[in-house]
């Protein structure tokens, strides 16, 4: 399901606001300071916890979304560790 979603409903281009809309507040966001220390090179991103993911060895997994200055979806993923 996380796979489909990542694939087919959250095409880069989307506007914060619609991803709020069909999301939902996010679990955690993260900001351009938290960001830089990472080399990141966007402007924020959304952290959607969506539970443990044990076919790929992931305890915790989330889909990772990532927007540009202007709020514009650039980058979308499931990430885990």
């Amino acid at each position: 399901m996380a796979d489909d979603l990542v694939a087919h409903h959250l095409p880069a281009g989307m506007a914060t606001a619609a991803v709020v809309t069909l999301l939902g507040q996010p679990d955690e966001t993260y900001d351009k300071g938290w960001l830089e220390q990472r080399r990141y090179t966007n402007e924020q991103i959304y952290s959607y916890y969506i539970g443990s993911w044990s076919l790929h060895g992931w305890d915790d997994a989330f889909v990772s979304l990532e927007f540009d200055a202007a709020g514009v979806l650039v980058h979308c993923a499931i990430r885990g560790y």
